[in-house]
């Protein structure tokens, strides 16, 4: 039995990475979403939401839900919302507030670090002015 929750988690998580695409802000609720219900055993949510049920969480569900709960708090049209609260929000979306508390969810914040992937710089060509001068040239005896 021990097998079969095993691999339901990791068909969750495999699910929820392939709906997030390339979106990294999906990705990292994915992720959370795979953490949240694995610590806390709730194959039920996770069977449904592989199994694609009517009426099961989705990711982008989640992704809304915590989007609107951001704009509530959007000042002039902008937000700054820190990821605890993004993902206790997609834990209120789960309906999972008995079962995991904001410290759980600060935790995995802090032990989860998140750096954007490098993005290639393009390089300008060098451009050479007719009028360039070395400076040093300037000061030779």
């Amino acid at each position: 039995m021990e097998i079969i929750i095993r691999l339901i988690f990791v068909q969750l998580r495999e699910k929820l990475l392939e709906d997030a695409g390339k979106d990294a802000a999906l990705q990292r609720i994915a992720e959370f979403i795979a953490w949240l219900l694995e610590v806390n055993n709730h194959d039920d949510i996770a069977t449904k939401i592989v199994d694609a049920k009517k009426g099961a969480p989705t990711l982008k569900g989640a992704f809304n839900y915590a989007k609107d709960e951001a704009k509530k708090q959007a000042v002039g049209g902008c937000a700054c919302i820190e990821d605890k609260n993004v993902y206790w929000s997609v834990v209120k979306y789960l309906k999972l507030e008995n079962c995991t508390s904001p410290d759980e969810v600060e935790d995995y914040c802090s032990k989860t670090v998140h750096t954007p992937k490098p993005e290639e710089k393009l390089q300008a060509p060098a451009k050479t002015s007719p009028f360039s001068v070395d400076i040093d040239s300037l000061f030779d005896d």
